[in-house]
């Protein structure tokens, strides 16, 4: 199609027809328009706006994202109107500057931000229409609508057409006019380069009133024909949704949701064992590989299922609005999807250069678009300079900034702000915005955000902000919560050792000298730009340290919090569960970025106790999946959102009294007695079992003769080799093994098929610390059929053989069940099969049975807040005395009477 003016794109909508046009999920359902009722209600809100004398005025559009949000823009650029586009989180002073600056009248909205309008003192000077309203409110939308639609007045190219403000990084955002002829010649390039078709579906998750997701988002994807797609909600769990559920073929991101992606997938692969890992990164190396040499997209063939986990039908992804690392860029091409990615600024209506797959340099921003002219002010020895730009999508000046507008230009060449050169093809590489190039005390320029993505590539590092403090470079370091609990212990070390780790790769100068660590997330524009100069209060706020802060110590006020998590708060069940937080941990720093599990001590078992509270607060039931994915408060709140939006509401099972309403049938069948034929070849296989590895280990039993002939036990041993079960399998009485189940990690040990088969045989049920109500009720449930239970305390094998803290669940079975527990020490397994090898080799193996323990009487000895921590430490204890290291244990200490560490 021919882009003369962005009319052209409204009024080119009807010939496309009934064809779908907009797939929106919702958390009540699915939306679909055709391109055919898009285009009537264009058309007649178009009239009506004309008729209304609107032509040529700015309106405002303050919503969130929806078909109406569309409706409306395209609406008002129809009736030649302009569009003035406002972030739905806009609020107080802001939200007064945006309307007052734009000389705005008219507004479209929705209900949930009259609030807002009228705390900004704006509500008696706008008319409002709503756009979630039907026609009987005298203030929707729908009552603009005229009958009859015909086109209104033709728009000029030089006609104002949006007014879009910064994102502002560093202050006051500015208002950026743009005309007709700056928007349509950048759509016009873009649709030269043929990145989607009538046949794609693009999900554009992201807010529409920045530059880049309604230009490239909204836009260009109508303009194309293909299918808008948008999620329920800018999680991770609704975005995956929609990517399946939506047949999504191209996406329109940010690097922060490609980040997320390809770190979500690299978790899903690891979690199937270091045999999957390892197959995964020598495909992506073998795909890179064959792409760079021979252009061919093996990754398609190769990680088809990686892929289609997350996305099955994506063909390519847009990356913008920020820089992508060249990394995850690698990385989504090696996985078989086509990138492009483009740069440019609000002020460039908004691309200057574009990557197109098939030509691309990823580690560059790309070649200029068509039409525009790029060149470089005063570039130094090294080939660098400002980047000035011109060309018709290039803007003529801010709104009622006269002396800015003149600093923006330089003899008709607009001034990026952005540092780069050009290589010897042509294409543009950044290295860093002008002003926030650091200038060491020596001289020396570091462009941060280089330095940044080398620092965040670590896996102990979440997010890094670079700042100068006394000419040297400092960093405030975010933690990656899920490698601090993995390595266990305190926080700093691992941030220290991945500091330390990517500094000795680097010159020098360009090496972090001191850092702070927070557990906040660091302050960014909705498209993920930091906000750098707020980085210098929060590193001295975290250096002073939490408990010298004022009021460090108790919970964040709501009116402390940034304009995204004041509008989650506003959802009642997100402040439902914010309020039942806050009054918990009332003296701790309860913000939406602490986290759970190192700040406020939420383990597995915990949950409980979070789910039973989010049910009875809110109203709402917690779906494993949903826990699986939170880290933060600010994930709590979000899933008891979408929670509460699916209507998930229901009894929250008590695991240890009623286990069977807690599991699944499939889960519950590992319960059940097998059938005669499996129990002859489980019997089979106990035997195998029992004479490899007596022959190969020589294991030596003590203290057989203290496990109870009759009647129930639960035997609790240490854990050090994944050797362990298979050694205490073969020491105990055959009688035992008929009548004793097994709990095994479900990860390892239920992975595939033949895995599950053996697990059966042996009468290995599936548990997972990270699931802790299934886990308990699985325990539950063998307790209560009266069978004996071999359960691992400690949450998985030792990594450097010493005893680890018992984790609180085995306490909770034993207080509730009563039933006697046998201490057991296993010895010399971790030399024959040590973490980190494949094969075992010989090696002297021994096995200490202590004699049986009545919870009721361990709950006395050991130290904790309530019974079942007690009884947990003190088993610990227990186990810990007959260690043969430990001189008291050999030289009479009776093995049920340890003494206090």
């Amino acid at each position: 199609m021919t882009v003369q003016t962005l009319q052209s794109v409204s009024r080119s909508l009807g010939a496309r027809g009934d064809r779908l046009a907009m797939l929106i999920f919702t958390r009540q359902g699915l939306e679909r328009w055709s391109f055919s009722a898009l285009d009537e209600h264009v058309r007649r809100l178009s009239a009506g706006l004309a008729r209304a004398g609107a032509t040529g005025e700015p309106i405002g559009l303050f919503a969130p994202s929806s078909p109406e949000w569309v409706v409306a823009a395209l609406a008002v650029l129809d009736a030649a109107a302009v569009l003035v586009p406002i972030d739905a989180h806009a609020r107080g002073d802001e939200l007064a500057h945006l309307v007052r600056d734009s000389g705005i009248r008219r507004i479209f909205t929705a209900q949930e931000h009259l609030h807002e309008l009228e705390a900004a003192g704006l509500r008696a000077r706008l008319d409002i229409f709503l756009l979630d309203t039907d026609e009987r409110d005298e203030r929707s939308w729908r009552r603009l609508l005229a009958g009859d639609g015909d086109a209104g007045t033709a728009a000029r190219r030089d006609d104002r057409a949006a007014i879009f403000y910064t994102a502002g990084t560093t202050g006051v955002p500015k208002g950026v006019p743009l005309t007709h002829r700056n928007c349509a010649s950048n759509l016009a390039a873009m649709l030269q380069e043929n990145l989607a078709g009538p046949d794609d579906r693009v999900l554009v998750p992201l807010p529409f009133h920045h530059v880049y997701p309604f230009m490239i988002g909204v836009m260009l994807v109508l303009a194309t024909g293909a299918v808008l797609v948008t999620p329920a909600g800018l999680t991770g769990p609704q975005i995956v949704r929609a990517l399946h559920e939506g047949e999504v073929t191209a996406i329109v991101g940010v690097p922060r949701l490609y980040e997320a992606l390809v770190s979500g997938l690299e978790a899903r692969v690891k979690g199937r064992g270091r045999v999957a890992t390892a197959l995964y990164r020598g495909a992506l190396r073998l795909s890179n590989l064959a792409r760079r040499v021979t252009g061919l997209h093996l990754g398609r063939s190769l990680l088809r299922g990686v892929r289609g986990a997350l996305a099955p039908h994506v063909r390519v992804v847009a990356s913008g609005g920020a820089a992508l690392d060249p990394r995850v860029a690698s990385t989504l091409e090696a996985l078989g999807w086509d990138v492009a990615t483009g740069y440019g600024l609000t002020e460039t209506s908004p691309i200057l250069t574009l990557n197109v797959p098939g030509r691309s340099r990823l580690h560059t921003a790309g070649r200029p678009l068509a039409g525009v002219e790029l060149k470089l002010d005063d570039p130094d020895g090294d080939g660098v300079g400002e980047v000035l730009a011109r060309g018709p999508g290039v803007f003529a000046g801010y709104l009622n900034l006269p002396d800015r507008t003149a600093e923006a230009f330089t003899d008709g060449w607009f001034r990026t702000g952005d540092r780069g050169r050009f290589d010897g093809a042509g294409y543009l590489e950044l290295v860093g915005r002008v002003s926030e190039i650091l200038v060491l005390a020596g001289g020396k320029n570091v462009p941060p955000e280089d330095l940044e993505r080398q620092y965040a590539a670590e896996p102990a590092i979440r997010e890094i902000g670079l700042l100068l403090r006394a000419g040297r470079l400092a960093a405030v370091v975010v933690p990656e919560p899920s490698e601090v609990r993995r390595r266990g212990g305190p926080v700093e070390p691992p941030v220290r050792d991945a500091l330390g780790a990517v500094s000795r790769r680097l010159p020098t100068w360009q090496r972090v000298g001191e850092y702070a660590i927070t557990h906040e997330a660091l302050p960014r524009t909705r498209l993920g730009k930091l906000r750098r100069h707020l980085l210098a209060d929060i590193y001295e706020r975290a250096r002073r340290g939490e408990q010298t802060e004022p009021g460090a110590r108790r919970p964040a006020r709501v009116d402390e919090l940034g304009a995204d998590d004041r509008a989650l708060l506003a959802q009642p069940a997100a402040r439902a569960v914010w309020d039942w937080l806050t009054a918990q941990y009332r003296h701790e720093r309860v913000t939406p970025d602490t986290s759970l599990h190192l700040d406020l001590g939420v383990d597995s078992l915990e949950w409980l106790n979070v789910t039973v509270a989010v049910r009875e607060r809110a109203g709402v039931n917690l779906t494993e999946a949903q826990i699986a994915t939170v880290e933060t408060v600010r994930d709590l709140l979000w899933a008891a959102v979408e929670a509460a939006g699916t209507g998930a509401v229901g009894p929250v099972a008590d695991p240890l009294e009623h286990p069977e309403e807690v599991l699944d049938a499939d889960e519950l069948r590992w319960l059940e007695p097998v059938s005669g034929p499996v129990r002859a070849l489980a019997s089979a296989l106990d035997a195998i079992i029992r004479a490899v590895v007596r022959g190969a280990f020589a294991v030596r039993a003590e203290g057989g003769e203290r496990l109870p002939a009759r009647g129930q036990v639960v035997l609790v041993p240490n854990h050090r080799s994944y050797l362990d079960p298979f050694v205490l399998a073969a020491v105990l009485p055959r009688s035992w093994l008929t009548r004793t189940f097994w709990a095994g990690w479900a990860p390892l040990l239920f992975r595939n098929r033949l895995m599950r088969f053996f697990s059966r045989l042996a009468r290995v049920v599936p548990v997972d610390p990270e699931r802790g109500a299934r886990s308990l009720a699985m325990g539950a449930g063998i307790l209560r059929r009266q069978h004996n239970l071999v359960w691992f305390p400690e949450g998985g094998r030792s990594p450097t053989a010493k005893l680890q803290p018992f984790q609180p669940g085995i306490g909770m079975l034993l207080e509730h069940f009563g039933v006697p527990v046998v201490p057991v020490f296993i010895d010399g397994t971790e030399r024959a099969l040590p973490p980190g090898r494949a094969l075992p080799r010989r090696a002297r193996v021994s096995v200490v049975f202590g004699a049986p323990l009545d919870p009721r009487e361990l709950a006395t000895r050991g130290r904790g807040d309530d019974a079942a921590h007690r009884i947990s430490d003190a088993l610990r204890d227990a186990v810990a005395a007959l260690d043969p290291q430990m001189p008291r244990a050999r030289a009479g200490a009776s093995p049920d009477r340890p003494s206090q560490r």
